[in-house]
């Protein structure tokens, strides 16, 4: 579950921050552990560009709180927000298959049927295996795989188990987010199995559709013809191509 709200709002007038509020009916419900993020350019409620980087227009910034809980510890906390939050927050929900717990031969016909896997591995930026920070060992796998895409940032707070990040250790808060084709996913996830263990948070793979443009199509698309479609795509690219010949 994802939830998506502003750094600034607040419950009541002078009362806790949402962000805030939401992460303290966590732990009760059940939830092991989640991760907190903020974004440093986005759009408030009202539509106005924000920065983190300005002085004076670094409030109400987007927040997004993010973790991982049973099917039925997620629809009591539906019920929760909705009886507890006076205020409109966003709620997405992606169905997502845990690493420690689930074999990879499982998840090779979800794969295999959307085309390809996302990887959010949770870990704290000191952790290390084999001498060798952990992260780097993770990035380094994915790009020697063939990784689509490899994408590394910083969250705001962490909590796992029983015990809070301090403030001066907020760096430590770390996700490594990965685009896996389907070809290569279960391969590239065996590879990285042993270092995974390795994680203090939670490591999940979510089966999704990679959808690409310019001619690099990864098969056709829905309710049209292979061939048109691949001609709609790359025929502007073919132009610039000839033009740049030229």
């Amino acid at each position: 579950m994802e939830i998506l709200t502003y750094d600034d709002e607040r419950l009541r007038p002078f009362g806790k921050l949402v962000y805030r509020e939401i992460t303290e009916w966590l732990i009760p419900a059940g939830i092991q552990g989640y991760t907190v993020v903020r974004g440093v350019y986005g759009l408030d409620r009202n539509g106005h560009f924000k920065n983190a980087y300005s002085e004076y227009a670094c409030d109400n910034l987007p927040v997004s709180i993010q973790f991982f809980a049973e099917t039925d510890v997620i629809g009591q906390l539906n019920t929760l927000f909705n009886r507890q939050l006076k205020i409109p927050v966003d709620v997405i929900e992606v169905p997502a298959i845990d690493l420690s717990v689930t074999k990879l031969e499982v998840m090779t016909s979800s794969i295999h049927e959307t085309g390809g896997a996302a990887l959010k591995v949770y870990l704290n930026g000191s952790e290390m295996v084999l001498g060798r920070p952990l992260i780097s060992e993770l990035v380094r796998v994915l790009k020697r795989d063939g990784a689509i895409s490899t994408l590394v940032y910083r969250g705001l707070s962490r909590y796992r188990t029983s015990h809070d990040i301090p403030s001066h250790r907020l760096r430590e808060s770390i996700i490594v987010d990965a685009i896996l084709e389907a070809e290569t996913a279960i391969l590239t996830l065996a590879t990285l199995e042993p270092l995974l263990s390795y994680s203090s948070g939670p490591a999940v793979v979510i089966p999704v559709t990679i959808m690409q443009s310019y001619g690099i199509s990864t098969g056709p698309a829905i309710g049209t013809d292979t061939k048109v479609a691949q001609r709609t795509v790359s025929g502007p690219l073919r132009r610039i191509t000839d033009l740049w010949r030229r």
